[in-house]
């Protein structure tokens, strides 16, 4: 979850709630009334906006299926415009506001996409071309998050899609199939091409050192850009298209420190500059469509001149203004009904405390709130100043073992347990108490500070402390070598002194969390390299693939002979295009780069 991922721990639950909402309350206006602004054709419709299909309803009528499935898909790309937003607005927006803004949003993006795919839309009779919404999400998206960033200002101590893209030839009846094998195939070549210009991009700004945001960055951005004419493109074209747009997409980055602009996720470098710089292509590199006809001009470098692209430009122009202008009234109407902007000691909290009741282990809440309270800041909410149960539980097991090492009954020198009435290890049992359930992840919580090694805890309760979760190895600073520290999967129970030697057996669960196979068979400092390599090899894998390697194994081209068969050509214009690109990406591609 890139979001969630990119704000820090205090936030992580609030994030993914505001994406929830997005879908709820943007669902149910794009219901109400965006998609008939978007595709309406009663009385009053005209090429700005549609009229017709509020609340809508089409029970008993011919094209029933047709709109509902159209509403569905369509319902996707509007909410998608919203999540974008959210990215930017991170750890500093409230609730609230933002579940607010979610209602008024629909209107900024349901307009322009009446613009561009509605019979109506001004921008579509002039041969505007977007095939799965490169503009209307990405670029309207991006500015929108520009303009909410911008006008929340940084946070406190701040400076320091395949599927979308096949889909949207909405169908595989007649000559649509061709189409989404081509999206397919346009889509994996414009990432392979982000990823190259990622790569260079990183290795030279930063000497050397291959940064893995700025490649995900540059693929991220070369399949926002490539969406506008996934459809249209020859494999080389998309390739220059995703190279193009991705390294604009990481040449913007640094600029957001220059301007000061505080976008946690990147969401305008990424939709906003990956949407205009792909929206542009289409008016260089497409070429006129002959089966479906969706495409009305040749681009630049095919003979069409300059007007495509000035048609493009003038969408792009459209879209930008109008989502700029639509989102600044919008917050600004939001900020006199709800303050948009978080109290400073809300954000300094985190959301998740404040908004939520989530208490997250290893911050000090409470520390933090007698800090904050002692400057004079008033905290509010009821629940900040209630002890959660599990918390008033760790703090009387923190007390039970901080009275044992005060007593001087274990030594955290050399682990030694002196019982106080004898040897037998029913009185530790009994002296536990209501802690004899209590899990090892919370007494390793407070190990740390209490000097108490994990032999010490198994020798005092003698018993497995809770649920038995898988562990890891890992050696303690008096192991002789941590290089040769075993790793295994097997499970550990703390029973009977039975961990030995002089290892430490944290849970695998509080490592960096990455479940791949390959990154949690390495030591944790070459995680990030392993998966990084996994980029690379869809990436050279990729493009070495398309020129030659599924022409030497698929095709029957001229030269072909028992050992080797041709190379791959376009397949632009044959009959069985879409079976080609189909097979390319599926039978062929994937299974390749798995090896």
């Amino acid at each position: 979850m890139l979001e969630a991922g990119s704000v820090t721990k205090k936030n992580e639950v609030n994030i993914l709630m505001k994406n929830v909402v997005d879908l709820i309350f943007g669902g149910i206006t794009y219901w109400a009334f965006g998609f008939g602004l978007q595709y309406g054709s009663d009385h009053g419709t005209n090429p700005v906006f549609g009229v017709g299909n509020f609340l809508l309803n089409e029970d008993g009528q011919d094209e029933m299926g047709f709109v509902y499935a159209k509403f569905i898909f369509q319902m996707s790309f509007a909410t998608t415009a919203t999540t974008i937003v959210s990215g930017a607005m991170a750890e500093r927006t409230k609730f609230s506001a933002f579940c607010l803004y979610c209602f008024l949003i629909i209107i900024t993006y349901s307009v322009p996409a009446g613009w561009v795919w509605g019979d109506h839309g001004f921008l579509r009779a002039m041969g505007f071309v977007d095939f799965a919404w490169s503009s209307v999400v990405h670029l309207l998206g991006g500015v929108a998050a520009l303009v909410s960033t911008l006008l929340l200002k940084p946070r406190i101590h701040r400076w320091g899609w395949v599927g979308f893209n096949c889909g949207s030839t909405f169908g595989i009846r007649g000559e649509k199939w061709h189409y989404a094998g081509r999206a397919a195939i346009s889509t994996v070549n414009a990432s392979i091409g982000g990823g190259i210009a990622g790569l260079i991009y990183t290795y030279i700004r930063k000497k050397g050192i291959v940064d893995l945001e700025d490649v995900i960055n540059a693929i991220l951005g070369s399949v926002v850009a490539v969406t506008a004419g996934c459809a249209f493109y020859e494999p080389w074209e998309s390739l220059t298209v995703g190279f193009l747009s991705g390294m604009a997409v990481v040449l913007f980055f640094p600029l957001y420190d220059v301007l000061r602009i505080d976008d946690p996720v990147g969401s305008f470098a990424v939709h906003g500059i990956g949407g205009l710089s792909g929206t542009l292509c289409v008016g260089i590199f497409i070429k006129r469509d002959t089966l479906l006809k969706l495409v009305k001009y040749n681009g630049l470098i095919h003979g069409g001149g300059f007007y495509l692209l000035g048609i493009q430009a003038l969408g792009v122009l459209s879209i930008t203004v109008w989502s700029a202008v639509t989102t600044f009234i919008f917050l600004k109407a939001v900020n006199l009904v709800i303050p948009i902007r978080m109290k400073p000691y809300e954000e300094i909290l985190g959301a998740d405390f404040v908004e939520h009741n989530i208490r997250h282990v290893g911050i000090d809440y409470d520390g933090i709130m007698k800090a904050l309270e002692s400057r004079g800041h008033v905290i509010k909410e009821p629940w900040c100043h209630s002890i959660h149960p599990e918390l008033q539980h760790q703090a009387e097991m923190k007390k039970w073992f901080v009275n044992l090492k005060t007593t001087g009954r274990i030594s955290s020198a050399t682990g030694e347990v002196k019982p106080s009435g004898g040897s037998n290890r029913e009185e530790w049992k009994d002296e536990m108490g209501k802690f004899y359930d209590a899990e090892w992840s919370v007494l390793r919580i407070e190990r740390p500070e209490l000097s108490i090694t994990a032999i010490v805890i198994t020798t005092v309760t003698g018993i497995a402390l809770g649920p038995s979760p898988v562990y890891r190895q890992t050696p303690t600073a008096s192991s002789a070598s941590s290089e040769m520290a075993p790793k295994t999967s097997e499970k550990y129970r703390f029973a009977g002194g039975t961990v030995g030697g002089s290892y430490e057996v944290p849970p695998i669960k509080d490592d960096l969390r990455v479940g791949m196979l390959e990154a949690g068979i390495v030591t944790k400092k070459k995680e990030v390299n392993i998966l990084m390599k996994d980029v690379a090899n869809l990436i050279f894998g990729g493009i070495t693939y398309w020129p030659f390697g599924f022409g030497l194994q698929s095709e029957s081209g001229s030269g072909t002979n028992p050992v080797f068969v041709g190379f791959l050509s376009d397949g632009d214009g044959r009959g069985d295009m879409g079976f080609v690109f189909a097979k390319f990406i599926f039978r062929d591609l994937l299974p390749y780069i798995h090896k």
